[in-house]
C-alpha cells in the first residue's frame, strides 16, 4: 500500500471520528482502541510467520523422506532382481519372472487346496452337528442344516463371478446338502413308520397316541422352514408318510398291469376310488389330526392357509402328484387312439374338481383365486383338442337333427294348454345347447368358456336361424307371383301351402323362433351367463379397449358386440351375452312369420269368400223371421274353412300370439266384407237380415276360438264398424212404437254407429236398403 492511499485512508478515519468539537473529548479513548487493535494485528501476524515457518519445514521433511524410501525402493528392487537372476541364472529380469511362474502356480494350488480341505472340513462338521441332533430334536438339527444351505447358496454366487470356477466342489457340496436333507427327512420318516406301525395304521384308526403326535410334530418342526419359504404349496411330510400305503395301493390297482389299469376306463375306476377313499378317512383325520395341525401352526403366517391346517386338504394335496401322473397317462392314450373319449373324460375330471371344492373345500391353498384343478391342468395343453371333440360331436347331433324327417313338424305335447308350441327340431336343438353348457359349465376358465358359447353354442343358433329363415324365403318365393314365374313353382307347390299348409309352415317358424328366444332370454338371466356378461362389460371398462383388440379369447370387441351383445359399451350396460342373437331371431324371424301369417289371411280372404260377395240373394223378398234364419249358403264353405283355421293357430298360438296375428287379419276380413257386400250389394229386409246373421256367425267363429283360452272377445275382435252398419241396414223403414228407424238419418247413425260410420257410408247402407228408393 502506498503512502498517499495510507494517508488518504487515515485522513478519511479521522475525519469520521472527528466530525464536531465534541468528539475531540474521546481522544483518549480513540488511542487506547487505536493501540488494543494494532497489538491484536502484531500477534495474529506473529502467529502466521511461526505456522508458515513449521509448514515449511514439514514440506521438506516430507520430501526428503519420499527421496528416502523411492532410493530404498530402488535398492530393494534391484537387490530382487539381482537374486532372482542368481536364483534362475538368466541374464535379465523378464527371463528371470517367467521361470517362476510355474512355482507360483503350484503355491497358489497349495493354497487353494487348502481352502478347499477347511471348506470341506467346515461342510462335514455341519453335516455331523445336523445328524448329532436327530432324530431327538430337529429344531436344532435345522440350525447347521440352514448354515449349511447359506454355504451352498453363497458357492453358487461366487461360482457365477468366477465364471465358473470350483464347478465340482460346489457341485459336492450342492449334493451334500440334498443328501443330508433326504436324510434328515428319511430319520423322522422312519421314527414316525414305526409310530404309524404300532398304531396299525391303516387298518385301525385309533386315537393317536403321544408318541404319535410327537413325531408328527417334529416332522412339521423339520419342514417348517422350507414350507415358509415355498412359493407353492408343499405336502406335509407326515401326511405324506400316512398316505403312502394308500399311494402304493393306487399305483398297483391303477398304473400296473390290472385291468382296471386299462385307460379304455378313463376315470371310472380311479377318480372314484379315490373319493371313496377320502370319505373313509375323513372323520379319523379331522378328529386326530386337526388338533394338531392347528396348534402347531397357530400365530404362523400359514395358519390361514387350508393345505396346512386341515388335515383332509393336506392329504388331497400329498395325493395330487400320483392322480395328475395317471390322469395325463390316459390324456396321452385317448389322444393317440380315440381323441372323442376326451369328451367323456374331461367331464369326469370336471365333476371329480368341482367334488374335491364343493365336498372339502378344496382351494390348494389359494382362498381367493381357489383351485385350477386336474382338468385345469390338463385343459391348459388339451383345450383345444377338447373343444374340436365337443364341436364336432354338438355339430354331428346337429346334423342328425336336422335331416330327421320330424324335424320340421310341430311338437303339439310340446307346450301346456295356452301357449306357443315348437317344431320337435327346436327342442331338439334347445337340448343340444343345454347339453353344451353343461360340458363347460364348471370351466374356471373365462376365454375357454366363452370359446364354447361363441363356437359352439352361437354357431348351432346361428345355423338354426339360417334353417328357419330358409323356410320363409321358400314360403315367400311360392306366395309370391313374380318368384313363382322365376323359379317355375308348380301347382302342386302353391297347393302345398294353402289353408292349413301354408299356417302350419309360418307356425313351424314362429313357434321354433320364440322357443329359442324364451330359453335364450331365460339363460341370460341365470347366474352363469350373467357372470359372463358382466367379465365382459369389466373387460370393456378396464382397459379402453380399441374396437379391433381381443376382448375375449381371438374375438376382438367389435366382434363380440355384433355376435354377441349389442349392449356391451352402452351407457346403461344392460342386456346378456345372448342380446345380438335374440334380436336376430326376432328381427329375421319372429316377426316375419307373423306378419306372414297376417298376410297369409288377408290374402286367403278375397278368394275364400268370393262365392259369398258375389252372390245375388240379397234382394230376395221375404218375411223376415228370426228364428227361420239360417246362414247364407254360400257362407258355409268359407265358414269351416275359417274355423279350421282358427282352431289350428288356438292349438299352436299363445292368446297373445294369437292376437297379434288374427287381430289385424279380423280386421281385414271386416273391411273386405264392407267393401264387396256392405257397399257394393242392395239389400231387401230379408237379405239384410240374413247378411247380419252371417256376419254374427263369423263372429261366433271368433267367439270359439277366444273360448279355447278361456278368454271373451275383446272389442279388438269383434267387427263393431261392420256390426253398426248392418245393424243399421237392418233397420225398419218407420218405427211406429217410437223406435229408430231409417228414415231418422243421421241421428241413427250417430246412436247405432257411435261416431264409427260417416254420414256418406250411413247415406249409402240406407240407399242399399231397395224399400228405401221411393223414400230417399
Amino acid at each position: 500500500m502506498d503512502v498517499d492511499e495510507t494517508n488518504t485512508r487515515l485522513n478519511d478515519y479521522l475525519t469520521d471520528k472527528f466530525q464536531k468539537p465534541a468528539d475531540f473529548n474521546d481522544i483518549d479513548s480513540l488511542l487506547e482502541t487505536v493501540s488494543l487493535q494494532r497489538q491484536q494485528l502484531d500477534n495474529q501476524l506473529k502467529d502466521a510467520r511461526t505456522k508458515l515457518v513449521k509448514s515449511n519445514q514439514a514440506s521438506k521433511d516430507n520430501a526428503a523422506r519420499i527421496r528416502k524410501d523411492a532410493h530404498e525402493f530402488e535398492r530393494q528392487q534391484s537387490d530382487v532382481q539381482r537374486r532372482i537372476m542368481v536364483i534362475t541364472s538368466s541374464d535379465n529380469v523378464d527371463e528371470a519372472t517367467r521361470s517362476l511362474n510355474g512355482p507360483m502356480e503350484k503355491l497358489r494350488k497349495v493354497d487353494l487346496a487348502k481352502g478347499y480341505i477347511e471348506l470341506l472340513k467346515e461342510v462335514n462338521d455341519l453335516v455331523a452337528d445336523t445328524r448329532s441332533h436327530l432324530p431327538g430334536n430337529p429344531k436344532e438339527a435345522l440350525k447347521p442344516y440352514e448354515q449349511l444351505k447359506r454355504l451352498t447358496m453363497a458357492l453358487h454366487n461366487k461360482q457365477e463371478n468366477a465364471e465358473g470356477a470350483g464347478v465340482h466342489l460346489v457341485s459336492h457340496v450342492d449334493q451334500t446338502t440334498t443328501r443330508l436333507w433326504a436324510e434328515m427327512k428319511k430319520i423322522m420318516t422312519d421314527e414316525f413308520q414305526i409310530e404309524l406301525s404300532m398304531s396299525k395304521w391303516p387298518k385301525e384308526k385309533s386315537t393317536p397316541t403321544a408318541a404319535w403326535g410327537d413325531c408328527f410334530e417334529k416332522l412339521l418342526e423339520l419342514q417348517y422352514h422350507e414350507l415358509l419359504s415355498s412359493s407353492e404349496p408343499l405336502v406335509l411330510l407326515p401326511v405324506a408318510e400316512m398316505a403312502k400305503t394308500f399311494i402304493q395301493n393306487f399305483e398297483y390297482q391303477f398304473m400296473s398291469e390290472k385291468p382296471t389299469s386299462q385307460p379304455q376306463h378313463l376315470g371310472d375306476y380311479y377318480l372314484e376310488w379315490f373319493l371313496g377313499l377320502l370319505l373313509k378317512l375323513e372323520d379319523y383325520l379331522r378328529d386326530g389330526v386337526s388338533i394338531i395341525l392347528a396348534g402347531f401352526f397357530q400365530g404362523s403366517p400359514l395358519a390361514a392357509n387350508t393345505v396346512y391346517i386341515d388335515p383332509v386338504s393336506a392329504f388331497i394335496t400329498s395325493f395330487l402328484p400320483i392322480l395328475k401322473e395317471k390322469t395325463n397317462s390316459v390324456i396321452q392314450a385317448i389322444i393317440n387312439k380315440d381323441p372323442t373319449l376326451l369328451s367323456r373324460f374331461i367331464a369326469q375330471l370336471l365333476k371329480f374338481d368341482d367334488s374335491l371344492r364343493t365336498q372339502y373345500n378344496y382351494d390348494a391353498g389359494d382362498s381367493d383365486l381357489g383351485w385350477g384343478g386336474i382338468a385345469g391342468d390338463v385343459l391348459s395343453v388339451n383345450f383345444d383338442r377338447w373343444l374340436e371333440v365337443e364341436k364336432r360331436f354338438a355339430f354331428d347331433q346337429y346334423a342328425e337333427i336336422i335331416r330327421s324327417p320330424n324335424a320340421g313338424l310341430i311338437d303339439r305335447d310340446s307346450a301346456g294348454y295356452g301357449k306357443t308350441k315348437w317344431s320337435f327340431g327346436a327342442d331338439q336343438v334347445v337340448d343340444i345347447l343345454l347339453a353344451t353348457t353343461n360340458s363347460y359349465r364348471r370351466l374356471r376358465s373365462f376365454d375357454h368358456k366363452f370359446k364354447f358359447l361363441s363356437e359352439i353354442q352361437a354357431e348351432i343358433i346361428d345355423r338354426f336361424q339360417g334353417r328357419l329363415a330358409e323356410s320363409l324365403d321358400a314360403y315367400r318365393t311360392i306366395t309370391s307371383r313374380v318368384a313363382r314365374t322365376i323359379h317355375g313353382i308348380t301347382k302342386e307347390d302353391q297347393a302345398k301351402i294353402q289353408g292349413i299348409g301354408g299356417l302350419d309352415i309360418l307356425c313351424r317358424v314362429y313357434g321354433s323362433a320364440n322357443h329359442v328366444i324364451n330359453n335364450l332370454t331365460e339363460w341370460g338371466n341365470q347366474d352363469f351367463f350373467l357372470d359372463m356378461y358382466l367379465e365382459l362389460k369389466a373387460r370393456v371398462k378396464k382397459g379402453s379397449i380399441s374396437n379391433d383388440a381381443n376382448l375375449a379369447g381371438s374375438m376382438s370387441y367389435n366382434e363380440v358386440k355384433e355376435a354377441m351383445s349389442e349392449s356391451l359399451g352402452t351407457e346403461d350396460g344392460l342386456g346378456s351375452v345372448f342380446d345380438a342373437l335374440t334380436s336376430s331371431y326376432k328381427e329375421r324371424l319372429l316377426e316375419p312369420s307373423a306378419d306372414l301369417l297376417v298376410q297369409a289371411f288377408r290374402n286367403s280372404f278375397p278368394i275364400l269368400f268370393r262365392p259369398y260377395v258375389d252372390k245375388a240373394q240379397w234382394t230376395t223378398v221375404g218375411d223376415v223371421d228370426e228364428s227361420a234364419i239360417a246362414i247364407s249358403a254360400e257362407l258355409d264353405y268359407p265358414l269351416k274353412a275359417l274355423r279350421q283355421q282358427l282352431n289350428f293357430l288356438v292349438g299352436i298360438l299363445s292368446y297373445s300370439a294369437f292376437r297379434r296375428v288374427w287381430r289385424p287379419a279380423y280386421d281385414a276380413l271386416e273391411q273386405h266384407l264392407w267393401n264387396e257386400v256392405l257397399m257394393r250389394q242392395n239389400f231387401t229386409a230379408l237379405g239384410a237380415a240374413r247378411f247380419l246373421h252371417d256376419v254374427y256367425a263369423i263372429q261366433d267363429a271368433t267367439d270359439s276360438a277366444c273360448a279355447v283360452y278361456r278368454q271373451a272377445r275383446t272389442a279388438d275382435l269383434d267387427m263393431e264398424k261392420l256390426v253398426h252398419g248392418v245393424r243399421l241396414l237392418n233397420l225398419p223403414l218407420t218405427d211406429d212404437a217410437g223406435g229408430p228407424s231409417l228414415s231418422d238419418g243421421s241421428d241413427v247413425r250417430i246412436k247405432l254407429g257411435h261416431g264409427l260410420i260417416s254420414k256418406d257410408e250411413a247415406r249409402r247402407i240406407i240407399v242399399a236398403r231397395m224399400e228405401t228408393d221411393d223414400q230417399i
